[in-house]
């Protein structure tokens, strides 16, 4: 309405008048500008943060869906006297182990260990 009303009067304005509506729609439209990049970067920053929150997720998700493989670490031990492969092997075993035997068995033969 208010553009109308500017075209309306134009013709009847001083050129001080038409410079002044022209200052005025001129910083209005500054003000829509601004208002306008201000929305668009607020929609692309939130869209950023799904879209990396996504691709985390997604790449969170395939480490935890892993083909069962696992690392095995080693570790040194002393035997203390009075202490067995029996003490260590229930210490130290886990449950990628069927039983402790299967523990010792393996850290026998790592070691060399034949009787």
């Amino acid at each position: 309405m208010e553009t109308r009303d500017y075209m309306k009067n134009y013709h009847y304005m001083t050129d001080a008048q038409r410079r002044a509506a022209c200052r005025k729609k001129m910083a209005r439209r500054r003000r829509e500008v601004r208002r306008n990049v201000l929305i668009l970067c607020g929609i692309s920053l939130i869209l950023l943060v799904v879209i990396c929150s996504l691709i985390i997720g997604k790449f969170s998700s395939r480490a935890a869906e892993s083909d069962g493989t696992y690392i095995k670490y080693y570790t040194q031990t002393e035997l203390q006297y009075g202490q067995s492969l029996w003490d260590i092997a229930s210490e130290y075993a886990d449950s990628h182990y069927d039983s402790v035997a299967d523990y010792i068995e393996e850290v026998t033969f790592i070691n060399h260990i034949e009787d």
